[in-house]
């Protein structure tokens, strides 16, 4: 769901612009709740429901969190402070997969 005060706005403002050709959740339960909290539309010519999932088998030998940051670079390092949350998301959009 849009965050804060502006998300909910930028939503919203982004479904009434001419720009806005599809809207693109992952699961129907987030469709459900921005159509009842934020007005977006249910029709499928608009929205598309298409389920994040993740292999985790690919993310198995992945470095500890300590030895990842120092795999990156110290200018990266530099920017964040080292007690800050971590969090990734790797993904991508196919073109005409169901």
């Amino acid at each position: 769901m849009p965050q804060g005060r502006a998300g909910p706005l930028l939503f919203q403002a982004f479904l009434r612009g001419r720009g806005a050709r599809r809207l693109v959740v992952i699961t129907k339960s987030l469709l459900n709740d921005l159509h009842e909290k934020l007005a977006a539309p249910v029709d499928e010519a608009f929205t598309l429901v298409a389920a994040d999932g993740v292999d985790l088998s690919r993310y198995a030998n992945l470095p500890d969190i300590p030895a990842a940051r120092r795999l990156l670079p110290e200018k990266i390092r530099s920017l964040f402070s080292m007690e800050q949350m971590v969090a990734g998301y790797t993904g991508h959009l196919y073109r005409d997969v169901e």
